[in-house]
């Protein structure tokens, strides 16, 4: 079993993302919103203030995404809808993508 954990940081593709997710066999994956740190750090810490316009630039959007993946072939699947839908995950302004290997306690 792996776990895949997907920080997406360009908005538009969550719903495309959660398609290929159920295309894909996966239907119970947990979605978090979040917020960047650097936008933490830009507004909400004041020794950074003075950094805010570097700090600030760029999207501010984050969700993590986490699903169990039973098998290879439901990665392998999930990566070849993705690939259909145009959406790559691969690349850093789109999202950062984790697979880890795991087992259950």
């Amino acid at each position: 079993m792996e776990l895949l954990i997907i920080h997406l940081r360009a908005e538009g593709y969550l719903e495309d993302l959660m398609t290929a997710l159920t295309a894909a066999g996966i239907h119970h994956a947990a979605i978090v919103n979040g917020t960047d740190m650097r936008q933490i750090l830009a507004v909400d810490i004041p020794i950074f203030a003075g950094f805010k316009r570097e700090l600030g630039a760029g999207s501010d959007y984050c969700r993590i995404v986490l699903a169990e993946l039973a098998s290879e072939g439901v990665r392998d699947d999930l990566l070849a809808v993705l690939d259909r839908a145009g959406i790559d995950l691969r690349d850093p302004e789109v999202a950062t993508t984790y697979i880890v290997p795991c087992r259950g306690i």
